[in-house]
């Protein structure tokens, strides 16, 4: 008897993997290089089936899924810079914007949006 060969992976893990490859280089995509200009990209070759398979799944799916965008106004209403690396605790940046006389804001943001402009 020969023992079953399984693979390294399963099936949905590699395809979810190769998904995850690939959102950062949709995510780096400018207006001259949206998805669908990748989904066109990727129909002419027959070894890219699978990224393209990834890209249309990407596009059907993300339509409803946001992200958070958090910024900083200064008291004139104006965005105002804070480099949130220098801040290690909570108190630390309830200190900072209070010094400063801080607000923040967050901005919901469409992924569709930014993802594929």
């Amino acid at each position: 008897m020969h023992p079953i060969k399984r693979p390294l992976l399963p099936p949905i893990l590699s395809y979810l993997l190769l998904l995850l490859s690939i959102f950062p280089f949709i995510s780096s995509c400018n207006k001259k290089n949206n998805i669908d200009d990748l989904i066109n990209k990727y129909s002419i070759e027959k070894k890219d089936s699978l990224k393209l398979e990834c890209l249309k799944f990407l596009k059907e799916n993300i339509q409803d899924i946001t992200s958070e965008r958090l910024f900083f106004l200064n008291q004139n209403g104006g965005k105002e810079n804070v480099r949130l690396d220098t801040i290690s605790t909570y108190s630390s940046l309830r200190r900072v914007l209070e010094d400063n006389k801080i607000d923040f804001a967050v901005e919901t943001l469409k992924d569709r949006d930014f993802l594929s402009n």
